[in-house]
C-alpha cells in the first residue's frame, strides 16, 4: 500500500465496525488490557483490523489499524512512548510502501495534544470520527474493568 492508497482508504466513507469493543486481560502485565482483530468493513475490499491496548497504570491508550498480510497502516497513541519532539500523545500513519511491510509506521508522526486527558472511549470516538468509521457495536470501557 502506498501513501495515495492509504489516503484513499482513510478518506473512504462507509467504513464500519460491527463488533463489540471489549478489552480483556492480556500478558503477564496486570495493568494491560487489549482487544485484537476487530474487523473494519470497507467498500475497497481491504481486510482491515483494529487492535487496542490500554495500560491502566499510565492511562496509556493505543489503537492500531492493520491490513491483513501487509501490516500496520495507522496508530494513535495517548500517553504512550515519547517520540522525539511529538511527545507521548501522537498519531502514526503510513507514509511509504515499506512502512507496513516492515511494521514501521513511525516515519509520519504527528503530535495530537488534543487527545491528552481523554478516556479510552473518547479517543476511540475521535479515531472513528476522523477515520470515517461508524461503530454499531457496544464499547466496553476498559477504565471500568
Amino acid at each position: 500500500m502506498n501513501r495515495h492508497e492509504f489516503k484513499r482508504l482513510r478518506d473512504l466513507e462507509g467504513k464500519t465496525i460491527e463488533a463489540d469493543i471489549r478489552f480483556e486481560k492480556d500478558s503477564s502485565i496486570a495493568a494491560v488490557l487489549t482487544f485484537r482483530n476487530v474487523r473494519i468493513s470497507n467498500d475497497l475490499g481491504y481486510a482491515l483490523f483494529l487492535n487496542g491496548r490500554y495500560n491502566a497504570r499510565f492511562k496509556a491508550i493505543i489503537y492500531n489499524v492493520r491490513v491483513e498480510d501487509l501490516g500496520p497502516i495507522c496508530r494513535v497513541c495517548v500517553n504512550g512512548e515519547a517520540h522525539g519532539n511529538v511527545g507521548r500523545t501522537h498519531k502514526h500513519s503510513l507514509k511509504t510502501e515499506e512502512c507496513a511491510k516492515f511494521g514501521n509506521i513511525g516515519k509520519d508522526v504527528v503530535p495530537r495534544p488534543d487527545l491528552m486527558g481523554m478516556s479510552a472511549r473518547e479517543v476511540f470516538n475521535d479515531f472513528c470520527t476522523r477515520a470515517l468509521i461508524v461503530h454499531t457495536g457496544m464499547f466496553y470501557d476498559p477504565e471500568g474493568i
